[in-house]
């Protein structure tokens, strides 16, 4: 009795273990283009191959903390270390990227492109979901 208890609770155990997080989402951003956080650590941009959400090629990698698009662009700031931080743009249209850029080179890209970035945190996009 003891042992199919055991057998059973460390089946349930590798179960939920294998299962999503509560805080894992994906949200879908203009185009075809998707936020997907698969844990706190790991948010990164990604266009769905296929019909399929999963599996998805991932254009911008961990960890996304910012965004922000028009009509034509999105615009993402990754951050690498504590204060260290890279710019994203791509194209909405085709995927197009461009980055990983310092500050100064995405700002004179989007002084190029005669557009102004108001980036937002995830968490806003987050209660918008």
């Amino acid at each position: 009795m003891i042992k199919r208890l055991s057998i059973i609770l460390i089946c349930f155990s590798i179960f939920l273990a294998g299962c999503p997080g509560v805080n894992d989402y994906t949200i879908d951003l203009p185009g075809e283009l998707q936020l997907v956080r698969s844990n706190p650590q790991n948010i990164g941009i990604s266009v769905p191959i296929g019909e399929k959400e999963f599996p998805a090629t991932n254009i911008v990698p961990s960890k996304v903390v910012e965004l922000d698009w028009d009509d034509t662009h999105l615009f993402a700031k990754q951050q690498l270390n504590e204060g260290e931080y890279r710019y994203w743009i791509i194209k909405i249209q085709d995927e197009e990227v461009t980055g990983p850029l310092g500050l100064g080179e995405f700002n004179s890209v989007i002084r190029g492109l005669n557009t102004e970035v108001n980036f937002k945190s995830l968490d806003y996009f987050d209660k918008i979901r």
